[in-house]
């Protein structure tokens, strides 16, 4: 039979979240209804079973605007060795934007500190197992909340967690706080407490200064988490969700209405709030939701099956299997947007394992692995106050840019790059990034695309993929997952390497089949994926 020479589809908008949900493809359809031959790249449709062979598994990978590459991390913050009980992080702001990173860690309260160079436990507390940690920005001043304890203040000079004192409320009564519009913000299970517009710790009520306190009354259950969102901030409970548009009338400062089409919340992890946007994303009874001020929508429906279905599946690259574990509780969710390019939903058994992360630009899906405990936009604390040689150490002449000399003697300050800031926090305190650089050779990617079939009644037989963008001495490997009966992959078989030459490889193999999957692995960027193959006999 004759040659067939096709260049593989690498820019499908979406992928299976599992495997075993993506059905038998062909390269030409004949009566095949649901197949679009007219979409290829980034389709506008939600059709998601259009009939292209895609990639169907991956990891550690992400989109690029030419196709799909391999991802590796790059180590940021060394950890404590021996520990790990860190839970979750966040960014400490001064008045002087000096900048800090902190890990409540079940009360051990570690602070990464530029100064330092490494995570402190600045206050050991014993802490509720119940107990929510929210953190708020306000009056250039960053407080930490530790519900049923009080509120904290960092305190740079002697490098510690410090009681702060509030009037006109109990602390030990509150459930958390948050800030907007130049209000601190504090709540209970159904009430909502607003500081006075002068003195952000003082909440005794006020009408000419804005404090007071408000129980909304379109909330339908207790108070999980006031989040700050653009000119505002969210009131979510455990049945609806509730917004605050800031009135810029000092007696009435906040407007309350229900946000229409809203669902409860269990926890404020499962809420996107850190960037500075005017929406959330939220994981909420209703699924996986886009939330505004005024109105909640559903979104990513796929996604939302995946994280219910309670089925959870890996990818063994030694053995070169596919590992579908049944789950019999709900699996663990954190949710994040970074710099509002990149949504990320960590997920796990019983820790976080895996990410699901969504290009807003692309509009695109890639997964991350990597054990973390959550992901956030990085910043490198920045080293104030007095700079030493020694502090110094680490830098290269490169870092300087145009600061002077003078301006080392109060703040080194710093500027992560755009991409170089999608960060994941491990259990030790390590904080690793992505790195994604096309120029790296030990990446650890992993992507499965198939299944490739010429046309539904005949067998193939794959005998040459040619392979673009592998970097020289790259730890890339490709192998073959034939199947006889469409759906059971059979064990992968490894084609001769006949070119390798620069960033070009061509493979040669003559594997027979009714479809095949092609599995890459390690460093790549898989822009270009020809395939030449014959077609045999009947299926």
């Amino acid at each position: 039979m004759p040659q067939v020479v096709y260049r593989a589809n690498t820019a499908s908008q979406h992928f299976p979240f599992l495997s075993i949900h993506h059905g038998r493809t062909v390269i030409v359809p004949k009566q095949d209804q649901a197949f679009k031959s007219n979409i290829i790249q980034n389709p506008a449709d939600e059709d998601k079973d259009i009939g292209i062979p895609q990639a169907y598994y991956m990891h550690n990978v992400m989109p690029t605007n030419q196709g799909l590459q391999s991802i590796g991390f790059i180590k940021k913050l060394n950890g404590i060795s021996g520990h790990t009980d860190f839970d979750n992080i966040f960014l400490l702001r001064d008045s002087s934007e000096n900048k800090f990173l902190y890990s409540p860690s079940g009360g051990q309260n570690y602070i990464f500190d530029g100064d330092n160079n490494f995570w402190l436990s600045t206050l050991p507390l014993t802490i509720p197992s119940d107990a929510i940690v929210t953190v708020a920005y306000v009056g250039g001043n960053t407080y930490i909340f530790i519900k049923k304890l009080g509120i904290f203040q960092y305190d740079t000079v002697t490098k510690t967690l410090l009681p702060v004192t509030l009037i006109g409320v109990v602390p030990t009564l509150l459930n958390g706080i948050c800030s907007s519009s130049g209000f601190l913000i504090a709540f209970d299970d159904f009430t909502v407490y607003r500081s006075q517009a002068t003195s952000v710790l003082n909440f005794t009520p006020d009408p000419s200064l804005g404090s007071g306190s408000s129980i909304p009354e379109d909330i339908k259950g207790p108070i999980i988490a006031c989040l700050p969102i653009t000119n505002g901030f969210i009131i979510y409970t455990t049945k609806n969700a509730v917004g605050a548009t800031f009135s810029q009338n000092i007696r009435y400062p906040f407007i309350y209405a229900e946000i229409s089409g809203s669902s409860g919340i269990l926890q404020p992890e499962h809420v996107s709030w850190q960037h500075n946007g005017d929406f959330h994303y939220a994981w909420t009874q209703a699924g996986l939701m886009k939330v505004t001020k005024s109105q909640a929508q559903l979104v990513f429906s796929d996604v939302t099956d995946f994280l219910t279905q309670k089925l959870f599946e890996d990818y063994d690259e030694v053995a070169d299997v596919f590992i579908l574990t049944k789950l019999i509780s709900p699996i663990q969710i954190r949710l994040n947007v970074i710099e509002r390019k990149f949504f990320v939903i960590s997920y796990g058994i019983s820790s976080f394992t895996h990410a699901l992360v969504y290009d807003i630009g692309y509009k695109r899906w890639g997964k991350i692995k990597l054990l973390h405990v959550g992901a956030f936009e990085f910043y490198l604390p920045n080293r104030y106050g007095d700079v030493t040689w020694g502090m110094l150490a680490d830098l290269t002449w490169d870092d300087f840019n145009n600061t002077t000399w003078d301006a080392l003697g109060t703040q080194v300050k710093t500027f992560e790059q755009p991409k170089e800031v999608l960060a994941f926090l491990q259990k030790d305190g390590t904080v690793q990034v992505v790195d994604f650089s096309l120029t790296t050779t030990q990446d650890a990617g992993v992507c499965v695309l198939g299944k490739y079939q010429f046309i539904r009644d005949r067998l193939l037989s794959m005998q040459e993929i040619e392979v673009e963008n592998i970097n020289e001495n790259a730890n890339f490997s490709l192998k073959v997952f034939p199947s006889f009966d469409g759906a059971t992959l059979l064990p992968p078989i490894t084609p001769f390497l006949a070119i390798n030459s620069g960033k070009y490889r061509k493979y040669q193999m003559d594997i027979s089949g009714k479809n095949h999957s092609i599995l890459a692995k390690g460093n790549f960027h898989l822009s270009s994926l020809g395939l030449t193959f014959s077609v045999l006999g009947r299926a």
